[in-house]
């Protein structure tokens, strides 16, 4: 991961102040989609929006919500966050999320995943999100329950690596990786992800950034991240 923190270094010197920004970045935007407003009727978001649309919808903000053991509303802001239902099936997704008749099955696959967590068993809680695990989200992909592990062991120390979100994105960076410095992909899902979150840490190391989430985060632009790699 050297050669790729001396990339980083060599063409973008001021790194750590666009890390900085890009993690702090609020998406607040992100209520107003209009898929949202077509989409809403019946559903649980319209509460979630008037109670917090009106503060930084950005990372610090949802893992605060998840130290407080406010688990719902932090993993409902991290699927707005992250812009839940941009895929092909996304009203689908959107509703299964929000109905509040999955709301009590959602909640006790949170405080599932977050006893996985807080007992330092990243693989047990990744693998209990996939299709057939114990705690599958329906509607919920690799795309966004990373994103609930990644707000959920935000503030849980000892998590060795600490979760990550793996998106579309960031599967992109990690093929980069592979391109600059050559390495086999571990075989299966969880396997792979917890190479990456590893391999993210080291940069974070070498890079002298507060979290690895500050890595993710710079290398989700893809200005920043094409300009890097290209």
């Amino acid at each position: 991961m050297k050669r790729i923190a001396d990339l980083l270094q060599t063409k973008l010197p001021n790194y750590q102040d666009f890390a900085l920004c890009a993690y702090s970045m609020p998406y607040n935007h992100q209520w107003y989609e209009t898929k949202y407003n077509n989409w809403a009727e019946g559903t649980s978001f319209q509460k979630l929006k008037d109670k917090y649309s009106s503060f930084p919808l950005n990372r610090q903000m949802i893992m605060d919500l998840f130290q407080k053991g406010n688990y719902y509303d932090g993993f409902l802001c991290a699927m707005i966050w992250g812009n839940i239902g941009a895929n092909l099936s996304g009203e689908r997704c959107f509703i299964s999320v929000f109905s509040e008749d999955n709301k009590a099955d959602i909640e006790q696959h949170l405080i599932n995943v977050i006893d996985l967590l807080q007992n330092k068993d990243v693989v047990q809680a990744y693998q209990s999100l996939l299709w057939g695990g114990a705690n599958k989200i329906d509607g919920v992909g690799e795309s966004f329950f990373t994103k609930l592990l990644y707000f959920a062991g935000g503030n849980i120390c000892g998590l060795n690596p600490q979760p990550l979100i793996y998106d579309s994105v960031m599967h992109g960076v990690y093929k980069e990786f592979q391109h600059k410095i050559g390495f086999q992909t571990p075989q299966g899902y969880v396997n792979e992800y917890m190479d990456y979150c590893t391999k993210m840490d080291e940069l974070r190391n070498l890079l002298s950034l507060p979290t690895a989430g500050h890595v993710e985060a710079l290398l989700f632009c893809p200005g920043i991240s094409n300009y890097i790699f290209h």
